[in-house]
């Protein structure tokens, strides 16, 4: 027998105490749920989790964005994943919700005034929003490192992503999701 897929596949009855045993089986689980969805994520560069509310999607994606940014500290308890979030530069994490008002100009790039010095004038600029402060901050530790697999991985984390109008949040930017490997002009 293959010890390591014995030890893999098989639980063994033994007379330790049962609920160390099965936090053990779930840890185990969560691990390969998390592996197999970062596998696919890096082929795909984006996924959607779906299913019913409250079936843990959110704290999956957390965990996923812990593991992704170098922490392999199992992690289980909502307290872990808070903690383990923490310790992660808040720049290549992001957790945002959408919602039905969510626009191009609040995920993307918007115009935003402010005023001089001496609140005689108003001036509009526009101002990077989520997704684009995350890639301008992705390209930034790109160029420095000068190699993919060695800058640090950004994740920005969507939930409720179904409430927005998507065509208006995103724009353009929906044929990039789509055509991942080709340049997008933005009006920007």
């Amino acid at each position: 027998i293959d010890n390591s897929q014995f030890a893999r596949d098989t639980v063994v009855a033994t007379s330790i105490d049962d609920n160390r045993i099965s936090k053990y089986v779930r840890e185990l689980i969560v691990q390969k749920v998390i592996n197999d969805k970062i596998d696919l994520l890096k082929n795909r560069s984006q996924i959607i989790l779906q299913g019913p509310p409250g079936t843990g999607k959110t704290r999956l994606a957390k965990q996923m964005a812990i593991r992704m940014t170098n922490n392999t500290d199992p992690i289980e308890t909502n307290d872990e994943i808070k903690a383990s979030l923490e310790k992660i530069d808040s720049k290549q994490v992001k957790l945002i919700q959408f919602h039905p008002s969510y626009s191009y100009e609040d995920f993307v790039r918007g115009i935003v005034a402010t005023t001089t010095a001496n609140n005689n004038e108003i001036k509009y600029e526009t101002e990077n929003k989520v997704l684009a402060e995350m890639a301008k901050e992705a390209k930034g530790d790109l160029d420095k490192v000068g190699n993919k697999n060695q800058a640090k991985k950004y994740i920005l984390i969507i939930d409720e992503i179904n409430r927005a109008n998507l065509s208006s949040v995103l724009g353009e930017l929906i044929y990039a999701l789509e055509y991942r490997d080709e340049a997008v002009e933005s009006m920007y």
